[in-house]
């Protein structure tokens, strides 16, 4: 039963999660280094069901050999990320929920250096990089108890820490500025309201009450500077209508949520912290649509603007380093099943002319820099790049011959 509530709660998460640590991963918050500066950025690309991830060097476009990871055979049962790399750029983490374990891939290399194995019956929801790359933390809730799990792994040793046991599925991580405090999203069940749980990263240890939100949480995102933390609420008590919840992190508190659209998933923050983005897979107004939106909050007041209409079936949300364009990934567009990248303009919230990509499109990420957008069309079995300058998007990358099923996506610089 705890399983099919995950797969539904599931429907209605972002493929390609985009908690707080995400927007550093965008290109913040990681200072380049001489030896660094000298390797080109590599794509992973991680393909679902046939237990593979495949390198990329960005600027040649060259697709390096395949390495052999572990299993995925559903995807979409479970939010992900499924990739994280360390900040110092020397190791990529593989989540594999299929096989009940966790892949380190040494990205000097590109070879495996350990695979840690978390037992029979761990169902595994999603992996997050700690700020300081000294810890990466797996979540997820154990078979057939329910109980839901955060385990620590200590980066330098590839070992994993006791778990830390928490009264739900434990879906999605972000971090206090200081990373001292890790905030653990947890959802009980589909007609639950959720919570926010506080970890103190020094001790592995819960501390103080839970913090309450809405039904169905499925993402959340930290303000820079760490004093307001946002959880998006995929329904209603009665309704699809969605809505986000802000927590003061200063005083744990949970104030009046704020109204968004329906079956709202994605969240992405501006880095002056004043626009908060949120895409509603559903639609906005009273009747559920496939057409998706973005309602724009203004951080200040906390009140939600005018809906930006993008395409259908929204699914991963990101931001430019400079804040001066959010770009949402739609699976499916005019062409069937074809999706597109809507750009939305932050100056005045309004969206641009879409960009066509490949089948089914479910992740995108920004190349270091932020002058190119790489979008994985888990369809077509491609990569395709955008120059974010003009807009346009260039020749697909194809990352296999056969099953390539491209799904999650991960960036050293």
């Amino acid at each position: 039963m705890l399983k099919h509530s995950l797969v539904a709660l599931a429907g209605l998460a972002l493929v390609a999660m985009v908690p707080a640590g995400a927007q550093a991963a965008v290109g913040a918050g990681r200072t380049p280094d001489t030896a660094r500066s000298l390797t080109p950025a590599t794509l992973y690309v991680y393909s679902q069901g046939t237990g593979f991830v495949r390198p990329v060097r960005v600027a040649t476009r060259r697709v390096l050999p395949a390495i052999r990871v572990g299993h995925n055979p559903n995807a979409t049962a479970n939010p992900g990320p499924y990739l994280v790399v360390t900040p110092n750029d020397r190791t990529v983490y593989v989540l594999n929920p299929g096989m009940d374990t966790l892949t380190a891939i040494s990205a000097a290399t590109n070879k495996v250096e350990a695979t840690i194995d978390f037992g029979l019956g761990a169902n595994l929801v999603s992996v997050v990089m700690a700020p300081n790359g000294r810890t990466v933390y797996v979540l997820g809730y154990q078979s057939p108890s329910g109980v839901g799990f955060v385990i620590p792994v200590t980066t330098r040793t590839n070992r994993a820490r006791k778990r830390i046991a928490i009264g739900g599925i434990a879906w999605s991580m972000t971090f206090s500025a200081s990373g001292g405090t890790g905030y653990v999203l947890v959802v009980p069940g589909p007609a639950s309201r959720g919570f926010v749980a506080r970890l103190d990263t020094t001790t592995d240890r819960f501390v103080g009450a839970p913090i309450t939100v809405g039904y169905q949480p499925v993402a959340m995102a930290m303000a820079p500077g760490g004093h307001m933390l946002y959880v998006v609420n995929s329904r209603g008590p009665r309704t699809g209508i969605g809505s986000v919840t802000p927590i003061r992190t200063a005083t744990n508190k949970a104030s009046r949520p704020i109204r968004v659209g329906w079956t709202p998933g994605p969240i992405v923050i501006t880095p002056d912290g004043r626009t908060i983005y949120v895409v509603d897979r559903g639609g906005v107004g009273s009747h559920a649509s496939s057409q998706g939106a973005v309602t724009p909050i203004t951080a200040g007041t906390g009140r939600a603007g005018r809906p930006i209409m993008v395409g259908t079936m929204p699914d991963a949300v990101t931001i430019t380093p400079n804040g001066r364009t959010v770009y949402v990934l739609n699976q499916y567009g005019s062409r069937l099943y074809r999706g597109t990248v809507t750009p939305i303009t932050v100056a005045g919230n309004r969206a641009g002319r879409k960009i066509p990509v490949g089948i089914s499109p479910v992740a995108m990420v920004l190349a270091p820099g932020g002058g190119t957008l790489l979008v994985a069309n888990s369809g077509s079995g491609t990569v395709t790049p955008i120059t974010v300058a003009t807009g346009r998007a260039g020749r697909p990358i194809r990352t296999g011959r056969v099953f390539s099923v491209p799904s999650a996506l991960a960036i050293t610089r």
